[in-house]
């Protein structure tokens, strides 16, 4: 074969070649263009899933059993205020009881409980009916205090029933940085109105209340209005008489110091069971009752004189708990009649006061010293408390006496206060009525329904002012000292 004929056979095996090479390309092109079809195709089928699922989680749940809308808001609420756990807790434990798809946010939850307590304050002030009323004045929360009114139906005095939550309503609730008697009887003046169904008003001794209900009582006698008695709190009451009797003879240094000792003693050792209970220096008759309890109880354990067998245990804890032996004479005094207060303050707090409590607390209170103060103080304070329950004409209802239920509402708001990093007085603090009276499904939907969010807020700047944490706020967005002081200021104002 001559060279033209090879070049020729050669080009030709090169061009079939080459057209093998471009055809087997253009399958697999095709294929991977089948294959990728095949993928979109899927991922679209995917996607569409994906979206219906989506429409599905976003589309309301049916009104129906426990998974309704409007049974996970009830249920929010009651996880809030009875639960005890903050507003950003409820949503993980919603997540783990699987209640459906749907789940609140932190802040819904804190409008739903601050728009039915807002309900509940207005619906407290157009209460109609006779009622009695309950105020007193928190301690500090940041740098604020809550000046609260609770009321309470006549109805509600049941005889042989002590007060609970559900009983009382609250009808005014205000925020200052300091309280005194003239501010006192302005906010009196504000929330009481012009009384009308008020029969008695229940406080504590304290001055700055004293002279605050004193003057508002003065300006309602004054406009010729019905009388409104005045009822001192029986614990408050009892804590005085404690103090005028024994802080004169009993030296609370030398007991607190003592106690202190025995505690750090008793922690170190098998005794630990029977630490003495707390003593504060501020307030401490209040409580006190606790103190003697635990030293009308040692006594006992201790035993009366003479030494101890050598060895035994209760050598061991004479040697830890000693020290108290010089005053034993006065500490027998005083826990023989602060066991006797207790245990009239008892009854009268459960049942209120009537005819057959009376006589029931005078029983005990006989038992008292003849000469000691304290019981005739309290013989004083019975009779006059008997007379109004006898004028208010209601009846053999036991007259309320005490203010623990107001105490215990501080407390609570003070425990949901303390979640918070900075704990402050903000536009929470409407929980406290949110808490009173019974809790329904209707209460809430009526006032999701009523309240608005302009509401809440106009709330908010008229009885909270500026927060701690927005004037924080303004101080991290740059704004000046002086600024932020003076809108405070003004706000206040």
């Amino acid at each position: 074969m001559n060279r033209k004929d090879l070049s020729k056979e050669n080009w030709k095996k090169k061009a079939k070649d080459r057209g093998q090479t471009i055809r087997n390309k253009n399958r697999q092109e095709k294929a991977r263009e089948a294959y990728i079809s095949k993928i979109e195709s899927k991922l679209q089928q995917a996607e569409e899933k994906i979206r219906a699922l989506e429409a599905m989680q976003k589309k309301e749940l049916p009104d129906t059993g426990v998974y309704s809308r409007s049974a996970v808001i009830f249920l929010c609420v009651n996880i809030y205020l009875f639960g005890r756990i903050s507003f950003s807790s409820i949503p993980r434990v919603l997540s783990q009881l699987s209640l459906g798809s749907w789940i609140p946010s932190p802040k819904a939850i804190r409008d739903w409980v601050c728009k039915l307590g807002l309900r509940n304050l207005n619906m407290a002030r157009k209460h109609s009916g006779d009622w009695l009323a309950i105020v007193d004045i928190s301690i500090d929360i940041a740098y604020k205090k809550v000046l609260m009114v609770l009321r309470v139906p006549v109805e509600a005095l049941v005889a042989g029933k002590a007060m609970t939550l559900k009983d009382v309503m609250c009808v005014g609730l205000e925020v200052k940085e300091s309280w005194n008697g003239d501010s006192i009887y302005e906010a009196l003046g504000r929330i009481f109105g012009d009384a009308k169904g008020l029969l008695a008003v229940i406080k504590d001794g304290g001055t700055d209340l004293e002279k605050g209900v004193r003057l508002w009582r003065n300006a309602h006698k004054a406009k010729g209005l019905p009388a409104v008695f005045l009822i001192s709190d029986i614990s408050h009451f009892v804590a005085n008489l404690l103090k005028a009797e024994f802080s004169k003879q009993l030296n609370f240094s030398e007991i607190s110091g003592t106690v202190k000792g025995c505690l750090s003693k008793l922690y170190q050792s098998k005794f630990s069971f029977l630490a003495p209970p707390k003593i504060r220096t501020k307030g401490r008759f209040m409580a006190i009752s606790r103190l003697a309890r635990w030293f009308d109880r040692l006594r006992n354990v201790l035993g009366g004189p003479g030494r101890a067998p050598h060895g035994s245990l209760l050598e061991e804890l004479r040697s830890i708990v000693g020290g108290l032996g010089h005053m034993s004479y006065i500490l027998d005094r005083f826990s023989d009649i602060c066991l006797k207060l207790t245990e009239a303050m008892e009854i009268l707090k459960n049942k209120g006061l009537n005819q057959y409590t009376y006589r029931e607390v005078m029983k005990i209170v006989e038992t008292l010293p003849v000469r000691s103060k304290a019981r005739t103080k309290f013989e004083r304070w019975l009779n006059t408390h008997l007379s109004i329950q006898k004028r208010l004409s209601i009846g053999q209802n036991g007259l309320l006496v005490t203010s623990d239920i107001i105490e215990t509402l501080f407390g609570v708001y003070k425990n949901m206060v303390a979640r918070s990093l900075k704990a402050e007085i903000n536009r929470s603090i409407l929980c406290i009525p949110a808490l009173c009276g019974t809790l329904t499904d209707a209460k809430i939907a009526e006032a999701l329904g009523t309240i608005k969010q302009k509401d809440l807020d106009e709330w908010g700047r008229t009885n909270i002012g500026i927060t701690n944490a927005s004037k924080r706020r303004r101080f991290n967005d740059g704004h000046r000292l002086e600024e932020i002081l003076q809108e405070a200021g003004k706000t206040a104002a």
